[in-house]
């Protein structure tokens, strides 16, 4: 992902801005750097003020068996069971159709840090993280990457 100077690789950063990140029910897709409306009702409707979209697949951008990733996403959907946070099922899809879709979850009222720890123990180069009224934000989790 990075190179010695701290950059992000232009070609995965372009990846990840390319994928629709879809919620199944309630029914969202999120766009980086988009606002979303509907999320935000829904949001205010349950009284959350922030989310983030996770997954546990393809650690490190390495693609694994569709088994593999599976049983990796049991593992965070027991995480996040633990830890007490609500989530739903979702999956990331290349827009462009040239990377599997990823099983993933969108996990309403997560706190940007515990979602970023979370993404780092699943070997995740980043989330897209979002709150109330403001728009998704693709977050890295490299120190040198994280936004304040």
């Amino acid at each position: 992902m990075d190179d010695s100077s701290g950059m992000v690789d232009q070609a995965l950063e372009t990846a990840y801005r390319a994928t629709n990140y879809i919620v199944f029910s309630p029914a969202f897709t999120i766009h980086i750097d988009a606002f979303h409306h509907a999320l935000d009702a829904w949001l205010s409707q349950y009284e959350y003020t922030r989310w983030c979209f996770i997954t546990a697949a393809n650690p490190k951008s390495q693609l694994l068996a569709a088994a593999a990733n599976l049983q990796r996403n049991e593992q965070l959907k027991e995480r996040l069971n633990q830890l007490g946070y609500s989530y739903f099922h979702g999956q990331g899809c290349s827009i462009e159709g040239n990377w599997p879709c990823e099983p993933s979850f969108w996990v309403p009222g997560i706190p940007k840090a515990a979602a970023i720890a979370l993404a780092i123990a699943f070997g995740q180069h980043a989330i897209v993280y979002g709150a109330f009224a403001q728009k998704a934000k693709l977050i890295w989790t490299t120190p040198s990457q994280i936004s304040p």
